[in-house]
């Protein structure tokens, strides 16, 4: 199960509005061709035009501040759009026209943080901090960088110090970060290349290396197939089912839940089994779609695309989704985008398997390749009908016809 993550890009976008009065610092045509640009938000185009300006000037420094700040202006803009490599390359532009300004370093930590690198992104805040230091937003941010990269005890430091400079936004995170760190204090940890495990330690280290060795397994399956192997860490605890519930209040049919570490109720269970397997598959499966689709793949895909990953490790009946065919009652595909939540048990496992057979369907028809197109163009921004023509188009397919051919194919 996938469940929705911070929207860090729209904290930082909060910064876009509070720009500072342009001002034209020549009268160069250029400079005010490049300042009008700026107002209407055209920021790369302005980009442009202020460097072949400032190419002309007596001392091009002087029109420092206006490509800092569209530097600044089209990273957000970037980031708005999920191309955060690109944002991130922005910002560090924008750093060396307005070395004095917190937000170049915000965007980038902003950047990093949608992929994956913690690390970065606290590297970047610190910057930020070290020119605002009582600035709520950046220790708000600061504190989400520690806790996705699993630093429990600095995202709580920093979040109370958030919260002392007046965010009301960060006493909710605050609250879930202590009572997840009070569990988590007590806790094993072991690490392999791209995964930080943590456990109780009540005999279940010989099941966290079983763990780590499926979830290394399911790295570079699912890597293969789609050609993406995100550089990131990804956190991954081990509950009690009274734990899990408490952590992540999730319906009661969750399995697991992935919203940015892995965390899954593996109860009293001492060695792995094919169930087990498949869910650890199915969770890293969210992992991928997280960072290849940018946050930007419909509910349903993700999690067909998930039980797709985690059925082929063990097999499961999908009696849901034939009872709904000779009924003629599948799910809407509508009603699917945004989430399971609010459906009967019944028609959850509906949607799961629905989902599921139409993953199938497009990989065993059309391949892994085009798959991963669909991905990417949904990341890009395209919806879902744009999404389908842009991958299968060269097939003459749309993503009303795909609909038909599958159902066709039940």
């Amino acid at each position: 199960m996938r469940r929705r993550l911070l929207p860090l890009a729209l904290v930082g976008l909060l910064w876009v509005g509070s720009l500072p009065q342009i001002a034209d610092c020549s009268g160069d045509p250029l400079v005010r061709q490049g300042t009008e640009l700026m107002r209407n938000g055209e920021f790369s185009a302005a980009l442009d035009i202020l460097h072949q300006a400032a190419k002309r000037q007596p001392d091009p420094q002087s029109i420092d501040g206006l490509l800092g700040q569209a530097y600044i202006g089209f990273g957000f803009q970037l980031l708005e759009a999920a191309k955060y490599a690109e944002a991130e390359q922005a910002f560090a532009e924008a750093v060396d026209y307005r070395s004095d300004d917190p937000r170049p370093w915000q965007g980038q930590a902003i950047a990093n943080l949608h992929q994956g690198r913690n690390v970065a992104a606290e590297a970047a805040l610190q910057e930020a901090l070290g020119l605002t230091p009582q600035d709520p937003v950046l220790y708000q941010l600061l504190g989400r960088a520690k806790y996705a990269s699993g630093d429990m005890a600095g995202a709580v430091s920093a979040l109370r110090q958030a919260v002392d400079l007046g965010s009301a936004s960060a006493r909710d995170m605050l609250a879930k970060v202590e009572a997840e760190w009070q569990l988590e204090q007590g806790m094993q940890r072991d690490f392999s290349s791209v995964f930080q495990l943590s456990y109780a330690d009540d005999g279940q280290s010989e099941l966290a290396g079983s763990i780590l060795a499926v979830l290394e397994d399911a790295y570079a399956d699912l890597g293969a197939e789609l050609d993406f192997y995100p550089e990131i860490k990804v956190p991954v605890l081990l509950y009690t089912r009274k734990e899990f519930e408490r952590v992540t209040a999730s319906p009661d049919w969750a399995g697991a839940v992935y919203d940015g570490k892995i965390r899954i109720p593996i109860g009293g269970l001492k060695r792995m089994i094919p169930e087990l397997r498949a869910l650890l598959y199915h969770e890293y499966a969210h992992v991928v779609i997280r960072f290849l689709g940018k946050g930007r793949v419909p509910t349903w895909l993700n999690e067909g695309y998930a039980e797709l990953a985690g059925r082929r490790q063990h097999h499961l009946d999908l009696d849901e989704l034939d009872r709904a065919v000779a009924a003629a009652r599948l799910l809407p595909w509508d009603r699917l985008n945004k989430g399971f939540n609010g459906l009967s048990k019944e028609q959850v496992l509906l949607a799961y398997q629905q989902s599921y057979s139409f993953c199938l369907f497009l990989v065993d028809q059309f391949g892994w390749h085009l798959f991963r197109d669909l991905i990417v163009a949904l990341a890009s921004g395209a919806d879902l009908a744009a999404a389908f023509t842009s991958a299968y188009g060269d097939y003459g397919l749309t993503w009303q016809q795909l609909q038909n051919t599958w159902r066709d194919s039940l």
